[in-house]
């Protein structure tokens, strides 16, 4: 069953973020991911979260998820976006729904 990564960004280093940016598609893409929303343009409808920018990504299960985070290939490119800015990652839980 597929599984979701949220990632949201307030980039203070633009140069860091456009890296990242560059880079990161491909690496996910490796691993199965699917970009189903990337971009600025949040916009928040309830409480204190005010993230700039957020992407979310569908990958085939939560272990596909799991490997592309804990993979040599993405490792570098965590540091460079927290490099970035502000920054958080959340992996949903299984679902059925």
């Amino acid at each position: 069953m597929p599984a979701y990564v949220v990632a949201f960004v307030n980039p203070t280093d633009l140069e860091a973020m456009q890296e990242y940016g560059s880079k990161v598609m491909a690496v996910t893409e490796s691993f199965g991911g699917r970009y189903l929303s990337v971009g600025p343009g949040v916009e928040t409808l309830e409480g204190d979260w005010q993230p700039q920018a957020m992407a979310i990504i569908e990958f085939p299960s939560r272990a596909d998820a799991q490997r592309w985070y804990s993979s040599a290939e993405y490792s570098p490119l965590i540091a460079l976006r927290q490099q970035a800015g502000e920054t958080g990652m959340v992996l949903t839980p299984d679902t059925d729904a």
